[in-house]
């Protein structure tokens, strides 16, 4: 196969850029399209490196977005490719400094990974088309301010199944234990603080609202007072 130059238009149907835009190509190819080894350099600045099959992106690709103003880096994809999607391993570095790692299925992130954010918080665990899913860990912490846990299931996003929760104000420390539906305490709500473990000053409702009374093996937590 010979490089060439080949300046036309390109629709990528992958997720991350959506749109159709001129690009110049450098690299292999096969019945006129990118086909092997090749570069593909957008107007824009975005740009594609890696290996191409039949005029798409397949394979072990990177692909970067120029840095715009505002923007602690410039966001870049490296990993691998299916069909001019974003699909097996790989890692996403996003503009603000964050980082994904783990599995993509069509251009979204699916399957087990570990997603950073630069201002504390990290989750580890399942991903389905994007979301957090299934089994996961995720931490979020502000410098000594605050600091929260939650070991458990997630579905959407959202705390949901069973769970456990740690959640530090200061000194004192919350914790429970129970069933999410949808980042909601399913039944009994206990909102207060927690010192060590014991209930320190709380207040328990049920699902109407109404206060009552109830055992320590009944305790969920709900937020800070």
């Amino acid at each position: 196969m010979k490089n060439l130059i080949l300046v036309f238009h390109i629709l990528l149907i992958f997720s991350i850029v959506g749109c159709a835009e001129k690009g110049v190509y450098v690299g292999e190819k096969k019945d006129g399209n990118p086909h092997g080894q090749g570069t593909l350099t957008f107007s824009s600045g975005k740009k594609y490196v890696g290996e191409f099959k039949d005029g798409k992106q397949h394979g072990q690709g990177t692909y970067t977005y120029p840095k715009k103003e505002g923007h602690k880096v410039a966001a870049k994809y490296e990993g691998e490719w299916k069909n001019g999607k974003q699909d097996g391993q790989g890692e996403f570095l996003y503009n603000d400094g964050g980082t994904y790692e783990g599995g993509f299925k069509n251009g979204k992130r699916h399957g087990q990974g570990t997603e950073k954010h630069p201002y504390g918080r990290t989750y580890v665990g399942g991903f389905k088309n994007g979301w957090w899913h299934g089994k996961g860990v995720t931490t979020a912490r502000d410098g000594q301010r605050w600091y929260t846990f939650y070991d458990g299931e997630f579905k959407k996003g959202n705390f949901h199944g069973q769970g456990k929760l740690v959640v530090t104000k200061t000194d004192p420390h919350g914790k429970l234990l129970g069933r999410w539906n949808l980042g909601k305490w399913k039944g009994m709500t206990i909102i207060g603080e927690f010192r060590n473990g014991n209930f320190w000053d709380t207040k328990s409702y049920n699902d109407k609202g109404e206060q009552q009374t109830f055992s320590v093996t009944q305790g969920k937590w709900y937020g800070w007072k």
